[in-house]
């Protein structure tokens, strides 16, 4: 909390935040004001005589943006159609690649060892992904920030789910439930990220190379080039810390703070016994970090920090390497 000194008679007005002190001011009259701002923040002010003093109560989060929703509704419509045309696209691409020819009643269908799970880190990522950007997009449209997450959750769980459902018609899949719930945690981690700001230091990230895997020889998907969303081989999910932000005070200021380590996770040889784990530990970057303050730029730099970058790293099961610089495969 601040206090002006040489506090007076008059009603003193002072604002704190939790992290940071806004500003101070004396009136000559008290009154109280209760208002609520962008991103859910309750702001309760009084001002009152002598030594009382204005003080702030926020719940969950710090965005201050706005007091309400600005909804422009040019760049709502742009969204909108945007949207219909990623999903009429994505519809007309995935069905000739994946479900034509194969339709059937409606089943459930869990495989719950495929690709050895890391499919399943696969649908938390997506739904992540497509909730970030969903909500992004909201909050470009003019919702302020903590009614731009759940929308953007749920247009990432609903993208998701859509898939899930076209699986549960074709006769080689089904909808699985297991990949549904993965979609839908992943869709609501950047809310529990917003109402948990702790968990701002840790980042789902993703890298890829098309892998050498030979296409399956047999069965419906016989010699079918793989796809980046099913070429599982080529793929690696990473866990990553902002380590700076965790260390103890007196590290902080010799630990850069754009430097991250990561844990990550990739399969191998799937056409053989199974598939083999493989696990990794990295240095990463904060890409958040770089310069730049525009609207655009920030935006660009929250979206390619999504991509693990090259960097050295260590495979440590299931044998030990060394990569002075790593990506995928």
């Amino acid at each position: 909390m601040v206090t002006p000194p040489g506090s007076s008679a008059q009603g003193d007005f002072s604002l704190t935040h939790s992290r940071t002190p806004f500003l101070s001011k004396s009136f000559d009259r008290p009154e109280s004001l209760t208002s609520t701002l962008g991103g859910g923040n309750r702001w309760s002010i009084g001002i009152l005589k002598k030594a009382d003093s204005l003080r702030l109560a926020t719940s969950a989060s710090t965005d201050i943006s706005g007091l309400q929703d600005n909804v422009n509704y040019t760049r709502l419509a742009i969204l909108g159609g945007s949207l219909l045309t990623v999903g009429v696209v994505h519809q007309l691409y995935v069905q000739n690649a994946w479900w034509k020819d194969y339709r059937g009643s409606f089943h459930f269908r869990e495989d719950l060892h495929y690709a050895r799970s890391v499919d399943k880190v696969g649908h938390f990522y997506a739904g992540m992904l497509t909730s970030f950007l969903g909500g992004r997009a909201m909050e470009w449209s003019g919702f302020r920030r903590e009614k731009a997450v759940w929308y953007g959750a749920a247009l990432g769980s609903l993208f998701e789910l859509y898939v899930e459902v076209q699986d549960g018609f074709s006769t080689l899949w089904g909808f699985d439930r297991v990949d549904a719930g993965a979609d839908i945690a992943g869709a609501l981690f950047p809310v529990a990220r917003y109402y948990a700001p702790f968990l701002e230091n840790v980042d789902v990230k993703f890298s890829y190379l098309p892998s050498n895997a030979e296409p399956p020889r047999g069965g419906a998907f016989q010699n079918q080039k793989r796809l980046v969303v099913d070429d599982y081989e080529g793929q690696r999910f990473w866990l990553s810390f902002k380590v700076g932000n965790l260390l103890p005070n007196p590290l902080k200021s010799v630990w850069p703070d754009f430097l991250g380590i990561a844990l990550g996770l990739g399969v191998r040889n799937l056409e053989h016994n199974g598939g083999q784990l493989q696990w990794y530990v990295a240095l990463d970057y904060d890409l958040t970090k770089l310069p730049g303050d525009s609207g655009f730029l920030k935006a660009l730099k929250e979206g390619l920090n999504f991509i693990h970058l090259p960097s050295p790293a260590i495979r440590f099961s299931p044998s030990m390497i060394l990569y002075g610089l790593y990506f995928s495969r």
